[in-house]
């Protein structure tokens, strides 16, 4: 094992109006490691935590700088995760925090024993940071969030004990300004239970042990299975919008031969309330093909250890990487056909243009964007 040499970084947190702020628990979260982007485990993520002085600033000696994510965690702004700039690699950064809203409500039921302990989860997304919360219900149903970075709000929310039988209808995405109080109410309704299977498409065989996720309520929520021995699997969710069943992994002997090619978040089916199981249509898996190919650079050498990708419409497929002498071999379903391919390097940090140079074989040319880029403004 080598071991680099350590590295401190200084963190500066300030707040709308260009104040430190003093007393934030800062914590690494994510780090740009040889394969792409790695999550720092929650002991060690403990153990290089610190929290900023009267300047609002704290000394981190964490052996790197290619860290993406901070958690940073205080009593005036709640929880907040930043994304950094990933090129910049300056000893010294500076993270402004956003300001908050609250957020109250009540969860309702039929019966007051389910009011107790469901758990909401909130987010609020920009493009540089989220904001997270969590709260539980008390006795009569009320929760409070102190604080959450204002913006867009999401929702998620389950039942106390992970309940069969009910589940919370949190609201679609809302608006949350600083300042501002969202009142809340979320019922707690029957679910429902939906039956479905998973298949080949050229033997119909049956699937199992396929890992299976359906996407429900308003799009937070989700149901997972694992199919049995005869490929079938059974959800419960709440009526109305539900999301095609997705394919979350197939058993390798599986995956090396077939994949799942719709975009189920696209599409939806509408389950009816009521006792009686809702059967879905089967998930057919297509029959993956083999395409070869190779990728060269701007002046015309082959391009290693890059990773290759098939793109159409909105889904990438085929994901592999280039040998030494910039070779790839890509696994595609039978049914596509890529309008466009993507090369990336993301242990360099390096992303390419890429044209197709001819067909068969296909030969693809990758400009590094990274080279041409224009300077990168000022650090954070």
């Amino acid at each position: 094992m080598r071991l680099n040499p350590a590295t401190d970084v200084t963190i500066g947190v300030i707040d709308d109006a260009a104040q430190p702020v003093v007393g934030a628990l800062i914590e690494p979260v994510n780090f740009r490691g040889g394969q792409g982007i790695d999550l720092i485990l929650d002991p060690i993520s403990i153990a290089l935590r610190a929290t900023t002085n009267a300047t609002g600033h704290v000394r981190m000696h964490i052996g790197f700088r290619d860290f993406f994510n901070l958690r940073v965690t205080s009593d005036r702004f709640g929880i907040q995760l930043l994304r950094l700039n990933p090129r910049n690699r300056a000893p010294a950064r500076t993270i402004q925090l956003k300001e908050v809203g609250r957020i109250e409500g009540r969860v309702t039921a039929k019966d007051p024993h389910d009011l107790r302990g469901v758990r909401i989860e909130f987010r609020s997304d920009t493009a540089t940071m989220e904001g997270l919360a969590t709260a539980l219900t008390d006795e009569h149903g009320n929760f409070v969030v102190p604080n959450i970075a204002a913006g867009l709000i999401y929702v998620g929310a389950r039942s106390q004990q992970g309940s069969s039988a009910m589940a919370p209808r949190p609201p679609k995405p809302f608006a949350l300004q600083a300042g501002e109080t969202a009142h809340l109410e979320i019922p707690l309704e029957g679910l429902v239970t939906v039956r479905g299977s998973v298949q080949t498409e050229d033997f119909h065989t049956p699937v199992a042990g396929a890992n299976v996720s359906v996407v429900f309520g308003n799009g937070m929520q989700h149901a997972p299975a694992i199919t049995d021995s005869h490929g079938r699997f059974e959800v419960r969710v709440l009526p109305g919008a539900m999301c095609v069943p997705a394919i979350v992994a197939l058993p390798p002997a599986t995956e090396a031969d077939y994949e799942q090619v719709i975009e189920p978040w696209n599409k939806q089916v509408n389950v009816p309330p009521g006792d009686q199981p809702f059967e879905m249509p089967p998930i057919v898996l297509v029959r993956r093909i083999t395409l070869r190919g190779k990728v060269i650079d701007h002046g015309g050498q082959p391009l290693a250890n890059a990773t290759v990708c098939g793109e159409l419409g909105n889904h990438r497929y085929g994901f592999c990487d280039t040998d030494a002498n910039g070779e790839f071999v890509m696994r595609l379903p039978r049914s596509i056909s890529p309008q466009r391919y993507a090369v990336s390097a993301p242990q360099h940090d390096r992303n390419f243009e890429v044209t197709i140079v001819q067909e068969r074989p296909l030969v693809l040319k990758a400009v590094d964007l990274t080279k041409f880029a224009k300077p990168i403004g000022p650090p954070e």
